[in-house]
């Protein structure tokens, strides 16, 4: 008696958990694609497991894959996506080159516009933070100056159409016009170029170009003598600032 009594017991616990098995069984956790910024992705199901900092995909009942939060660009509830999701330049930390080239607008002697173009070599820990090192060639009146400079400029993150900023400080070597008439220059020297600016940029899936425009002021110091029509010579020592409206055109990859 006692033996049977236990029989049904048991077969009573095993009937009730049936249905519980098979609801945990067919009842998976919805479809979920992960999309890396490597250009990869996760297939699998939503994992009910949660860990701080990752992504859970479950990929089959018996494996599960945890994927870091910073290397996730999308993540898509379904199966993948039956056009592959385009992956931005910018989406993740990478070293860049960028070349720039514009014109600078402001008064001078000989005309009201100068060339300035540069070559940097930076490192983009996130899209707002992209700091580089350049040299550049920004041409005044009457001199042109090559300038070693640091910048640091950023882009609002995963826009196609992204405004920007940008800040350089450098220090110049200037360099004078040997044909300016009646002049000669004992002496020059170049100095401090900050330059501040905004502008937009447009992202590319291996690059971006940007519009900028900017404010660029650049020091100069002058020794030289002037041929007076008499005959007589003036001796002239003067520190110049250099106010240029800036504008430019930027290739990054």
């Amino acid at each position: 008696m006692k033996y049977l009594l236990t029989l049904s017991l048991s077969g009573l616990l095993l009937t009730l958990s049936l249905p519980i098995l098979a609801q945990t069984e067919t009842s998976p956790g919805r479809e979920i694609t992960v999309y890396l910024k490597n250009g990869d992705y996760v297939y699998g199901r939503e994992s009910i497991v949660r860990f701080k900092g990752y992504v859970t995909v479950d990929i089959d009942f018996f494996s599960q894959k945890h994927i870091p939060n910073k290397k996730v660009i999308y993540i898509h509830y379904g199966p993948p996506l039956a056009q592959p999701l385009i992956r931005m330049w910018g989406a993740e930390s990478t070293i860049f080159v960028s070349m720039l080239a514009g014109v600078q607008f402001g008064k001078v002697k000989y005309g009201n516009n100068r060339a300035a173009a540069s070559v940097l070599v930076g490192y983009m820990f996130n899209p707002l933070l992209q700091p580089s090192v350049g040299v550049g060639y920004m041409q005044y009146d009457p001199v042109a100056t090559t300038t070693f400079f640091t910048r640091l400029h950023g882009a609002v993150p995963n826009w196609k159409w992204a405004p920007m900023y940008f800040l350089e400080v450098g220090s110049s070597f200037l360099r004078t016009n040997n044909y300016d008439f009646n002049i000669e220059y004992h002496n020059s020297r170049g100095g401090l170029m900050v330059h501040p600016g905004i502008g937009i940029q447009r992202r590319f899936r291996t690059g971006a170009i940007s519009f900028q425009i900017g404010y660029r002021m650049q020091r100069a110091e002058f020794d030289y003598s002037v041929q007076e029509f008499w005959g007589g010579t003036l001796r002239v020592q003067e520190n110049v600032t250099y106010r240029r409206l800036s504008t430019a055109i930027g290739l990054t990859f």
